[in-house]
């Protein structure tokens, strides 16, 4: 009678924690999974991330959604694509929240307001 091998890899008993099983290998979840966690500085989040870049984000996506709208693509396309942005907005307003939350310096607040604003503004328009 042939001999069974061990099954390879780890036993199915060990736990695995989160931060073994997922390795930050690619630069662009490294820098999310800052953002998430408010690791960056709050300047950077606050004018280069959600100023600067969310808002050039959120204007392709709208003029892309007007190009469909007038181009006679079907409406709901158009709708989808002007949304799009939306959950990387949710990312960049918590993103400045917990960096102002981890600062904690005299514009932190202002910061919070700001990036609240800005997200209504952009799903708004």
């Amino acid at each position: 009678m042939p001999e069974a091998t061990p099954a390879k890899g780890p036993p199915q008993d060990a736990a695995v924690s989160p931060a073994v099983a997922l390795p930050a290998r690619n630069p662009v979840f490294a820098y999310i999974r800052k953002l998430w966690r408010g690791e960056l500085p709050l300047a950077r989040v606050f004018w280069t991330d959600m100023v600067a870049i969310g808002t050039l984000v959120n204007i392709l996506a709208m003029v892309a959604a007007l190009l469909l709208f007038v181009s006679g693509a079907p409406i709901t396309l158009g709708v989808v694509v002007h949304f799009s942005p939306i959950p990387y907005n949710l990312l960049l307003f918590f993103a400045v929240w917990q960096a102002a939350s981890r600062e904690a310096t005299q514009w932190s607040f202002a910061a919070q307001v700001g990036a609240l604003i800005w997200f209504i503004a952009a799903f708004v328009i």
